[in-house]
């Protein structure tokens, strides 16, 4: 079997699984940014988080187009070959129809360690950060649910506040205290944001007001046009969520996660599995046109 027979069929099924990936990953990115873009309008999410969480999602959206896009590249690469005569010419070379259907599922091999490796490392690794920032996004909610006109006390800052207005901004006509070892600090201000700063801290931002530090050392007064604080994002402990572990951790677990350890190791074998089913109909059935094939696979 001439081997530059041999790698032109693995690059022509390769470029056309390659391609047909690139397209069904388009559609299905664009979906899942416009069900992102609906949370932003609704207040379900904040803008800042839309590209993070746009791009920490792109791991599973490759778990679940990559089999279908081997399937339909393997189709379209052997019937294209077919229908150039290519597959006539292959024979009467000795390259038959298994060897054809073998050599055809080889590129799935590589898809297959591919999807392995987003699937046992980077997706967890995309649903811890998901799972971070949802965490980051309950530290400002807090701020939603709590009311005006009430005492509101800030565990993260040791401090309690009041307000008599809320809107979905934030809060306006703002007191708030907070305490440390030895003395004691006073904000009022017409206005009180929080909202993420980045992947890693939170920001509070008072607007328009006046600071005091109330201490028999060094009292002191001031006012400003916005004060603020940097607050680190605190890290999820104790992950219970199977979808974020690893390799490692679900290999040596008990029986209820090797069973997740199982539905990921399925994944590389359903993209070889496809591959050589698209292979050995297109051979079979070739002859019976394109859209016959797709619909028995």
């Amino acid at each position: 079997m001439p081997r530059i027979i041999t790698l032109y069929l693995i690059g022509q099924v390769t470029k056309i699984s390659f391609l047909t990936l690139i397209v069904l990953f388009s559609v299905f990115f664009l979906n899942e940014f416009t069900v992102y873009l609906e949370k932003v309008s609704s207040g379900e999410l904040y803008p800042e988080l839309l590209i993070l969480v746009s791009i920490y999602s792109m791991s599973e959206i490759v778990e679940v187009v990559l089999p279908l896009s081997v399937f339909i590249g393997t189709i379209i690469a052997i019937y294209r070959l077919d229908q150039n005569n290519e597959l006539l010419a292959f024979s009467k070379m000795g390259l038959g129809k298994r060897k054809v259907v073998l050599i055809s599922c080889i590129p799935a091999i590589f898809f297959a360690l591919f999807v392995a490796l987003v699937s046992f490392y980077l997706t967890p690794l995309s649903n811890n950060k998901l799972a971070f920032l949802n965490d980051v996004e309950r530290f400002s909610d807090r701020f939603k649910l709590m009311g005006a006109e009430k005492i509101n006390v800030l565990d993260d800052l040791n401090a309690i506040f009041y307000a008599k207005e809320a809107s979905d901004r934030g809060f306006q006509d703002v007191f708030s205290s907070f305490e440390t070892n030895d003395s004691e600090f006073v904000l009022t201000a017409d206005e009180l944001i929080s909202k993420p700063l980045n992947e890693k801290e939170n920001r509070i931002s008072f607007e328009s007001g006046k600071f005091s530090i109330l201490s028999e050392a060094m009292p002191l007064d001031f006012s400003f046009d916005e004060f603020f604080l940097i607050l680190p994002k605190k890290p999820i402990l104790n992950v219970e969520d199977l979808k974020r572990k690893y390799f490692h951790e679900l290999f040596f677990a008990k029986d209820l996660e090797r069973i997740e350890l199982l539905k990921r190791s399925s994944m590389p074998l359903i993209i070889i599995i496809s591959a050589l089913i698209a292979a050995s109909l297109t051979m079979r059935l070739k002859d019976s046109g394109r859209f016959y094939i797709f619909l028995s696979g």
